[in-house]
């Protein structure tokens, strides 16, 4: 996993914030999705449209955050469409890569690019390197240098990470979620005080 360091310690109270989690076709989204809460993963169908789950995510204080994941189908019919008002609209991203398919780099970064562009400076971005079970994923750096994604790292003050994980296995699924979850009470704690 690589991340910008955390800007402040999560709030005690659980809040809800809304996701949208976007990727190219057969990434892993809605497995990840299904593992996340919990269900049996089993083959799915290519997301067409938007799907909505509610995800309760753990805090280290016995509570919870309520996330509202938007799945956004990866079709490209459905690229530019659905993509760029959920995204605008977004309390954070979460951009899901299949790292074991090497033939689809330059299509993933363009709508990576396009990704980051659409979503506020200010809002959490998650990229998932998912599918690293499999023996051909790539590397964190080879990820990072492949996708450019070290100017996202260094960009201030988008709060961005990368993290390694796996739908299918369980392996990695969760880091990531509790460094979403501080970064959106981080963002909900501000908002409290300039209310």
């Amino acid at each position: 996993m690589i991340r910008r360091p955390p800007r402040s310690t999560p709030s005690n109270s659980s809040a809800a914030s809304d996701v949208y989690k976007r990727q190219l076709r057969d990434a892993g989204k809605t497995t990840l999705v299904k593992r996340l809460k919990g269900n049996e993963v089993i083959e799915t169908v290519p997301t067409m449209g938007v799907n909505l789950e509610i995800l309760k995510i753990p805090l280290d204080n016995d509570k919870f955050l309520d996330i509202q994941v938007f799945d956004l189908g990866g079709q490209d019919t459905h690229l530019v469409k659905l993509w760029r008002p959920f995204i605008r609209q977004a309390t954070g991203v979460i951009f899901v890569f299949d790292s074991a398919n090497k033939n689809n780099i330059d299509q993933v970064k363009i709508w990576l690019d396009q990704s980051v562009f659409w979503c506020s400076i200010h809002k959490p971005f998650l990229f998932l390197a998912n599918k690293q079970d499999l023996p051909q994923s790539l590397s964190t750096k080879e990820i990072i240098d492949l996708l450019a994604l070290e100017k996202y790292l260094n960009e201030s003050p988008r709060p961005f990470a990368i993290y390694k994980c796996s739908a299918l296995t369980g392996e990695g699924v969760n880091e990531p979620w509790k460094w979403l979850s501080e970064q959106l009470l981080h963002i909900a704690k501000k908002k409290d005080k300039r209310s």
